[in-house]
């Protein structure tokens, strides 16, 4: 069993020493197999609650950002792809801020690329005059248009 040999690292296919020896178990019984030849896709189904919900005529959601991280991009992209016609906004506290120190992407460019409509650390004065329902606490309403 050579191709076990931690010695010999690269050599082998498989990601583990146990998933090689249980290769070799398969291949001494002489059954057929494929390792890591499929891929499955799955939904992890998790809940989201946004920062605020603008009630105005049409109501967005509105999310607050300073650090981006990339879990909360993940998280943004499948709330949106989950939720076809949302309209979700973002506020980022540095929009020019760069994704990581390797990205030359900033954040508000993430969001443009995305399609998601973003502001730089303040509310625009057009989503707020909306014709806002101010002061009043209804139901939530369906934010898909």
């Amino acid at each position: 069993m050579k191709w076990l040999n931690r010695k010999s690292k690269g050599t082998s296919k498989y990601r583990s020493q146990f998933e090689a020896k249980l290769a070799h178990q398969l291949e001494t019984a002489g059954v057929k197999f494929g390792y890591e030849s499929r891929t499955i896709g799955y939904v992890k189904v998790c809940k989201y609650k946004p920062d605020f919900l603008l009630q105005t005529k049409k109501p967005f959601l509105l999310e607050a950002k300073g650090y981006f991280l990339p879990s909360d991009r993940t998280k943004l992209l499948a709330v949106l792809k989950q939720t076809p016609g949302i309209d979700l906004r973002i506020v980022f506290q540095r929009a020019d801020q760069k994704l990581s120190r390797r990205s030359s992407t900033s954040y508000g460019e993430w969001a443009t690329a995305h399609g998601i409509k973003w502001a730089d650390k303040t509310i625009p004065e057009e989503w707020i005059k909306n014709d806002a329902d101010k002061g009043r606490n209804t139901k939530s309403p369906d934010l898909r248009h």
